[in-house]
Parts: C-alpha cells; structure tokens; sequence
C-alpha cells in the first residue's frame, strides 16, 4: 500500500476531507490533492510527523512503512474513552447520591411544613 493510500485510509476512517486535511496540515487542497496521487506522494513525506500528531491513535511504522496495523496498540484515544467513563461513573455516583440528599431534604421540608400547617390549623379552630 502507498502512502498516500494509507493517509486516505487515515482520513477514512477519521471520516475527514482533503480538504479538512489540507487545512489542518497549513497547505491548499489542490495542493494535498496533487501530493495523495501515486505520482506525487513523495511530497506527503514532510507532512508525516505532523500527520501523527494530528492523529495520535495511527501507528508510526504503518503510516511511515506500510507494517503493522494502522492503529498503534497503545491506542491513546482508547485510554481517554476510558478516562472519560471512568469520569461519568463517577459523576453518576455523585449524581445518585445528590438525589438521595434532595429526596431526603424534601421530605423533612414537607413534613416540617405539615406539622406548621397542622399547628396553624389547630390554633385557629
């Protein structure tokens, strides 16, 4: 597979134009657009680095040499989807408990307010 059949993939599977990489990358369409055919893909090479740091999940050895898997196995878009479960179940937790909290002080609420009431009925009659 050519380079620029392997940044193709990267932009499929990123869901991402050419003209979304262009930008991100500094350059103009036509420009990337020329450089991701087989006659010019040379010219991707000095976009490479830039290319990893833009997407991080994407293995080194496959975009630079074709080997391997696309996706690096020290995958650290996985490790943030982990961190940001691990976040919301917490927040879950935190959420649950507050609505324990609100149930509970509504309840004391009402009750103080029909004793009040109750107190204020009896005076009156």
């Amino acid at each position: 597979m050519s380079i620029a059949e392997r940044v193709l993939n990267i932009l499929e599977y990123n869901n991402i134009s050419k003209s979304e990489l262009a930008r991100r990358l500094g350059e103009k369409q036509p420009t990337i657009n020329r450089y991701l055919t087989l006659e010019h893909q040379e010219k991707l090479s000095p976009y490479l680095w830039t290319m990893l740091e833009l997407f991080p999940h994407v293995s080194r050895e496959w975009l630079f040499f074709g080997e391997g898997e696309m996706l690096s196995k020290a995958n650290p878009t996985n490790a943030k989807l982990d961190e940001l479960k691990a976040e919301i179940s917490e927040l879950e937790n935190e959420l649950k408990q507050e609505r324990q909290q609100n149930r509970k002080l509504t309840d004391q609420l009402l009750n103080n307010i029909s004793k009040e009431s109750n107190k204020n009925h009896e005076q009156t009659a």
